[in-house]
Order: C-alpha cells, then structure tokens, then sequence
C-alpha cells in the first residue's frame, strides 16, 4: 500500500472524528488494517472517499440545517426567534 493513501486515510480519520482515547485504539486497528495484505488499493480509497463525504455531509447538514441538532421545543423557539415572536411561558403550577 502508498504512503499518501495511508496518509489520506488518517486524515479523513482525523477531521471526521472527536480526539479520545478511543481514537487512539481506532488509529492502531486501521494501522493493522492497512499494512495486512487482506485489502485491496481499491478498498482502502473506498474507506477514505467514505469517511471524506460522511464529513462533508456533517458540514452541510450543519451549515444548512441549524437546528438539526437541537431539541424539539429549542428548534419551535428558533423558528419563532426568527420571525419575531417568542413562545409563551407555560404556567408554574
């Protein structure tokens, strides 16, 4: 296998993950992988295409998709921030 795939690989891993300490276990079997003979050129590129649109994805669905990742009743105060208004209080009982 190439360098610069190996490299790519552990890049797309990089930018597409939180740093942990799971990482590092993650990091050391994709390693294993890599220099096992048991996959092809093919299926290393397919795995760095892979984790480069998952992270694109990600991106897009933030950039276009705020609220994506909030709560039902964040994302109803959000939209009407946005048009001005604002929910009600619900009653203290």
């Amino acid at each position: 296998m190439s360098a610069p795939l190996y490299r790519n690989l552990l890049r797309e891993f990089s930018k597409s993950t939180p740093t942990g300490e799971r990482n590092v276990q993650i990091l050391s079997h994709l390693r294993t992988l890599f220099t096992s003979m048991s996959h092809s050129k093919e299926d290393m590129e397919s795995i760095v295409d892979f984790l480069r649109a998952s992270r694109q994805h990600k991106e897009l669905v933030k950039r276009y998709n705020p609220l994506s990742d909030q709560t039902p009743q964040e994302r109803v105060e959000a939209t009407a921030r946005r048009v001005g208004l604002a929910v009600p209080k619900k009653p203290v009982l």
